[in-house]
């Protein structure tokens, strides 16, 4: 059973630092409230839609 639930866009990162280095795709979006979220309870969702990209 799920507790506590996310409502939020799930999307991918891509950071460029200062050197000029890039991180491409990482995950972002609300699956940082939900790692968050997850801190303090084994009962953690996520609900999302689906766009067209």
């Amino acid at each position: 059973m799920t507790r506590y639930v996310a409502l939020s866009h799930i999307l991918t990162d891509d950071i460029q630092f200062a050197d000029g280095t890039e991180l491409r795709g990482l995950l972002g979006g609300g699956a940082y409230a939900v790692a968050g979220m997850r801190l303090w309870s084994d009962s953690v969702g996520i609900v999302s839609g689906v766009g067209d990209d």
